[in-house]
Formats: C-alpha cells, structure tokens, sequence
C-alpha cells in the first residue's frame, strides 16, 4: 500500500474484508485472502465533521442532526477547515453485532458508520469531566461497548432506542427476516442509534508513571475483562447482575445477563463492573534472586518451589514456579535489597542498606512468605560497614552474619538472639557456606541411638 496503515480490523461476518486505518484516511479491502495479492489497492474514505455553532439556543438534537449529516465524505478529502478528521482517531473496529457498521474511536466520541450508505448513524459521546478515551472493544451477543479511558476506568455502553429502557438484541439471536427492524428503521437524517452509559468501573491505582496500555475481554463469555498496565500488572474486572437488596449475581455470559430483547420489552437491569483479581508482572529492578530450600522425602506433602527475588526499591516478589505467578510481594526495606536467605519454606531473611561503600545503615528482616509478618533484626546498631553475607545453617537452627571488612556475628534463629561476636583480631571473613555433612552425621547417630535405646 502507498498509505501508512496504523491498525486494521476484520469484519467478523465476512473474513475477506479489512478495513485499515491510516493518518489521513480509511482504506477498504474486500477480497482478502492471506494466500493471494488483493486485486486493488482499495477504496479510500475520508471522514470530517463541519464546524457547528455552539450557541446555547441551539437545540442538542439538531446539533447531533447537522453532525450526523455531514460526518461522512466519500472518496474524497476533506476541507482544511474541517474539524474531526481520521487523523484524530485513534481506533477503527467493525460492529460485532450489526453487520456492515463500523466504529471509530476519539478522545470524547464513538462513531458508528453504515458502510451500505456511507453515512453516520449514531455518536456516543463523553462528558468534559470524564477521562478521554482509549480504546473500546465490541461484543457480539449484545450491542453492548466496553470502553476503556486513561485513568484505568472501564465504562459499558448499551445500545437502545430513544426514550426507551430496552437494549437491542444481537442480530445472532434473531431469525433472518427480523434482522432489518433492529436497524432504527430507515435510514434518513431524522433515525440514528443510541448508546446508553450503564456503568462504569473505579480508577485503577497506579503507581508513578504507569499508563494504561490496552483492555481486552472475553470472547466466550463477554462479560469479563482485563486491562494491562505499563507496569505489566494485569487487572481482571467481571460484569455483575445487582439485585435489590444489595447482592450481585454472576452469569456465565452476557446473554444470559441482559436475555434477549427482540420483542422490545426486556428492561435493562443494574450491572457493575468490579475488579475481582489483579496479576502482577515481575519488577523489572531485580538485584537478587533465591530459591527456597529443595524437595526432599520430609517436605514432599507441602512442598511448593517459591523463588524470592528483591528489587532496587525494596521490595520483595514471591515467584510460584510451578505456576509461573506471582504469589506474594512485600515492600518492607528502605534501601536496595543487597542478599535473600531462605530460613525454611515459608520464611526468609533479606538485607538491605543505603549506600555502596563506608559506613552505612543496615537493615536486617526476617519475614514470613505466608502471613506476611515481619520482624526487625539488629536495628539498634549505629552507622557500620555493610553486611556482605548472610547464611543460615542447614538444619536452620542458626545464622551467621558478615560484615564487610568487619568481624562476623553468629545468630540464634529460632529466639533471634545473638550468641557470639568474633573478634577483631579474627581473620576478615570474604565468603561463607555452611557444611552439611556434620549434620547428617549427627543426625545418623541420633537416630541410630534411639533405635539401640529402644527395647
């Protein structure tokens, strides 16, 4: 193609036509086959929107009526002084529901186009006082709109006709020769769609910087949908039936949320949109990683492989490596996190301190994975040299701390208290691991003791 495609869609009821959005224009593909060449380059559609007074004497339904007529210019560009073009639109979709319509997405309007006559035939538009626009996913058992806006809100639009609490069917769910009522009647300036805002989900929290990136929902059901964030944290949002008394409902799909409507008496019920679960992506800082501590023949029954990892803010992420997901995250150090120590299955100790080299602040914690708890270890310690090296026996009875360039401090784990603290005259200590074998052995002979104690 000359033109530079931004995105493209597929009509969902016609897998040979494309639509493609460019900078300046609308480009049409009706003989798509990913095994052959298109025959042409394909039919170009420009779109503006004449200026429109907008004195308060002005009725609203006539401005929507002068917008509506002049929406659409086909094949031909548009004037300088137009207002909306497309190179103001950030999304082009096909209608899910209604065949031969397309919506196209603005920061404060929808679109919705009838490519049988070229010609506008319903505008959704958004308050001042609301979040702009970014992106608006269709669904195809309801003409219902789920469109999301920057400040991580989900909002769901319903389609209906004027002074009317009824929702319009999908096509889908009626016979062939029904199809044509659902479509507002002939199409002349005076007929065009509505869409009614139904809910609208809360801001999702965001940390410093993250954006919203894009929504995506469920093809099966279409009543659940997830956002993604810029800090690959992924919120899953679920659309509910609310009763009267304050209850919620679930129900597998939309249809069977809304039922069908064809007869045009089926009253919309109260829905919202609540967030039900958030996944959490990997911090993208990581200074250290640790595994938990290996299967073996005692752990087998409760075993699950959990890697901690520590980040440059402080923050410590639990990794199910079974799953592949994020069990846990704490944000429990000040500083960067410099080691993790595995004290069992489910508990770890973890240091960090302020700066690279002198004397510094350390910061010692044993955490629980599991409950979340936290205790503070030698925080009554003054400005010293950084802790290099922490490690924990085998048995996990005890833990030796080294400080860089400083004598070591063995540690009682279970009562966190300090038994011994090497002299200075002790050789500087530059790596530490503790031996196993003693252990074992000791083990063995206490078993071996009882055995022969036994009668």
């Amino acid at each position: 193609f000359t033109d530079t495609v931004l995105s493209f869609s597929f009509n969902p009821f016609n897998s040979s036509q494309l639509a493609f959005l460019s900078p300046d224009c609308i480009l049409f593909i009706d003989d798509f086959n990913p095994n052959k060449i298109p025959s042409s380059n394909g039919r170009k559609f420009y779109i503006s929107s004449p200026r429109v007074d907008s004195e308060d004497n002005i009725r609203t339904r006539d401005r929507f009526k002068r917008l509506m007529k002049g929406l659409v210019i086909g094949e031909s560009k548009p004037k300088a002084e137009d207002v909306m073009t497309v190179s103001e639109c950030l999304q082009l979709a096909f209608h899910k529901s209604l065949r031969h319509h397309l919506l196209l997405l603005y920061p404060r309007d929808i679109l919705l186009i009838d490519l049988h006559i070229n010609q506008t035939v319903g505008i959704v538009s958004i308050d001042e006082a609301i979040s702009p626009l970014v992106q608006i996913v269709g669904t195809r058992q309801r003409d219902v709109l789920y469109c999301l806006h920057e400040s991580g809100s989900i909002s769901l639009k319903i389609r209906h006709k004027p002074n009317m609490n009824t929702i319009l069917a999908s096509p889908l769910d009626m016979p062939t020769e029904s199809i044509s009522s659902i479509d507002v009647g002939g199409y002349n300036s005076e007929s065009y769609m509505c869409y009614e805002h139904k809910c609208q989900s809360e801001v999702i929290r965001q940390m410093k910087g993250s954006k919203v990136l894009a929504m995506s929902v469920d093809p099966i059901c279409e009543r659940k949908a997830v956002l993604l964030l810029t800090s690959g944290k992924l919120v899953i949002l679920e659309l509910e039936h609310v009763l009267g008394n304050g209850g919620t409902t679930k129900a597998l799909s939309l249809s069977q949320l809304f039922g069908p409507s064809t007869d045009e008496s089926c009253i919309i019920p109260p829905v919202r949109l609540l967030a039900t679960a958030t996944l959490n992506a990997i911090a993208s800082s990581l200074t250290v990683i640790r595994m938990c501590p290996p299967l073996t023949t005692r752990n087998k029954a409760h075993y699950t492989p959990l890697m901690a990892g520590g980040t440059n803010s402080g923050i410590i992420q639990i990794y199910n490596m079974a799953q592949g997901t994020i069990e846990k995250e704490f944000s429990i150090h000040n500083f960067p996190i410099r080691g993790i120590e595995w004290t069992g299955l489910t508990s770890i100790l973890s240091y960090a301190y302020s700066g690279q080299s002198g004397r510094v602040r350390n910061e010692l914690i044993l955490t629980d994975v599991m409950s979340g708890q936290s205790m503070s270890i030698r925080s009554d310690r003054p400005d010293e040299n950084p802790i290099d090296v922490v490690r924990a026996s085998p048995l996990r009875q005890y833990f030796v701390v080294v400080l860089k360039d400083g004598p070591f401090e063995l540690w009682d784990l279970k009562n966190l208290k300090l038994l011994r603290t090497m002299p200075k005259k002790f050789p500087f200590v530059t790596a530490l691991e503790w031996s196993p074998i003693h252990s074992v052995k000791s083990l063995q002979s206490k078993k071996k003791s009882l055995t022969d104690d036994q009668p």
